[in-house]
């Protein structure tokens, strides 16, 4: 980002928790040789790249998305690979550090260091990352993979449980428009997948649906 003006203020109706956050994004960067502190008055004194927003913001949107979920009944997974930061993923869950969404491994794995459960690793499993997928779920109390495709999911049939308490964990993508990733939604498709994977040692979940196609299918309803 370039400029120089001040960083945004928090008022004293802020919840407290929000001004610690910022207060903490506002003194930390990365200097040049390794993790440094410095005070930060005005934009024009952080390090690039650097993470500069307006919590007071954040938190309205992460409060108006619980109540849009809680109005349609619907347990909110949100997700984090955009800021990449515990402490925003702990305000997007409210605190509790469960139910998250991430696009790598290596995300999931940070933020399982950083103490967060119950991770959806949103992208189509493929047979190499498996074996890092079973540590994760091993780990874990709760970790996901997703399958849109039939050979991703005979891989993970022909693997045993991660541990002997711990079944996979498949969520089966669903195609609702867009036609770039996930399982055609035809009857035969989906049935197909899903006694496929009613196997011991397999636990089949809910069927997400990625935000890009939701906002695809909503504009072609309005036509």
């Amino acid at each position: 980002l370039r400029g120089s003006g001040s960083a945004p203020a928090m008022s004293q109706s802020t919840p407290r928790r929000i001004r610690q956050l910022h207060r903490h994004l506002l003194t930390t960067h990365r200097g040049p040789t390794g993790p440094a502190a410095a005070a930060a008055e005005s934009i024009g004194d952080l390090r690039t790249p650097a993470l500069v927003l307006r919590l007071d913001v954040a938190a309205a949107n992460v409060a108006r998305m619980q109540a849009r979920a809680d109005s349609l009944g619907c347990a909110l997974r949100p997700h984090v690979k955009t800021h990449k930061t515990l402490e925003l993923g702990a305000l997007q869950t409210g605190g509790t550090r469960r139910r998250i969404t991430v696009s790598t491994l290596a995300e999931a794995q940070f933020f399982a260091d950083g103490g967060f459960d119950d991770i959806l690793y949103a992208v189509p499993i493929t047979p190499d990352k498996l074996g890092e997928a079973a540590a994760l779920t091993r780990r874990l109390d709760a970790f996901h993979v997703i399958c849109d495709h039939p050979t991703q999911l005979e891989a993970i049939l022909a693997l045993p449980r991660p541990a002997p308490d711990k079944p996979w964990s498949v969520f089966i993508m669903v195609d609702c428009g867009y036609h770039r990733v996930s399982v055609c939604p035809l009857p035969a498709a989906a049935c197909w997948l899903l006694l496929t994977g009613q196997r011991p040692g397999r636990r089949m979940e809910w069927i997400p649906t990625p935000q890009r196609r939701w906002r695809w299918r909503r504009r072609w309803r309005r036509r």
